[in-house]
């Protein structure tokens, strides 16, 4: 079976509203939810901002700091046409990602379903990580 873009996407997206869903197969869509999706849209639509305009410096090691006034830390990832970007706030982890080209590679690139832990400025000495779907 192939998978395309109009049938894969849609039913990942019906499955993870599905997956919150009471006995009587009502999807829920309370204000938890209905925060989460607003809060992943505005990070969807910043990760085509250019990274450079929320650079804020430079670590110990040369890797560029960000800062954002929406979230308690916020850093990109870019390799073009590639961006990613790794958000807290309110003690919860966002990642989010420009969206897929139409190639095989990158499509087989973005369906690792797995769980991960993702640390701090990628250095896991920290201890400073979340798990992240």
């Amino acid at each position: 079976m192939v998978l395309t873009p109009r049938l894969f996407f849609p039913g990942i997206l019906l499955r993870m509203l599905l997956s919150t869903a009471v006995a009587q197969d009502q999807p829920v869509l309370d204000e938890r939810v209905m925060t989460l999706s607003v809060e992943a849209a505005k990070l969807s639509a910043l990760a085509y901002d250019n990274a450079t305009s929320y650079a804020n410096g430079e670590d110990e090691n040369g890797n560029t700091l960000y800062e954002h006034p929406d979230y308690e830390s916020i850093t990109f990832y870019t390799e073009e046409p590639d961006q990613a970007i790794f958000a807290k706030k309110d003690g919860r982890c966002y990642l989010s990602f420009r969206g897929t080209t139409l190639s095989i590679s990158d499509w087989l690139q973005n369906t690792g379903f797995g769980s991960i832990d993702i640390y701090k400025d990628g250095n896991n000495s920290t201890g400073e990580s979340c798990n992240a779907r």
